[in-house]
């Protein structure tokens, strides 16, 4: 399952769904980012609780604010296996999110059953970042995995949406897509 972040229009996971068409289920949660986080991801675990007893586990890849609904609604699952590798998101908090939904960060504990990587791009080469006075990615989840990105991927600055891209092809190489 891919989730999209704040005002996507779709095209930086075009390179993902491509990769990802061999796979005989795969879904693109399109949800309204209008919505502030609490409403969100309730409906993204009431999406998830759907599909319970349907599937063995569920891979999900979330991006940016995505990675902060997919989160907390991932918190809110304890029957499903869940495997989340969260992109370049936020989850220490951002301040358009803090004024406008009071949003405070992610924190706890990965819920048992659950696998999180956190894939956390260079905040000097993250438009969406460098301008903050901390990195919003830095947050301490107990049990979650962090990868730091390099700084460059097919000869490109390895930038806030160019990140999903790294991340999907390095699953698919290392066969845990």
């Amino acid at each position: 399952m891919l989730v999209h972040g704040y005002g996507s229009n779709g095209y930086e996971w075009v390179h993902a769904l491509h990769q990802s068409y061999q796979h005989t289920d795969v879904g693109f949660y399109k949800w309204d980012y209008q919505l502030c986080h609490h409403q969100a991801s309730l409906d993204l675990s009431k999406m998830l609780e759907t599909l319970n007893g349907q599937y063995q586990k569920i891979k999900i890849y979330a991006h940016s604010y995505g990675g902060i609904i997919t989160s907390l609604a991932a918190f809110q699952q304890k029957a499903l296996a869940l495997d989340l590798n969260i992109i370049a998101s936020p989850l220490a908090g951002h301040p358009k999110l803090k004024d406008r939904c009071g949003f405070e960060g992610v924190q706890g504990k990965v819920p048992e059953g659950q696998n999180w990587t956190q894939w956390q791009t260079l905040v000097h080469l993250d438009n969406a970042f460098k301008d903050l006075p901390v990195n919003p990615q830095i947050v301490s989840i107990d049990g979650m995995k962090v990868v730091l990105l390099p700084d460059e991927y097919q000869g490109q600055r390895l930038g806030h949406n160019w990140s999903i891209s790294y991340v999907i092809d390095k699953m698919k190489s290392s066969q845990s897509y």
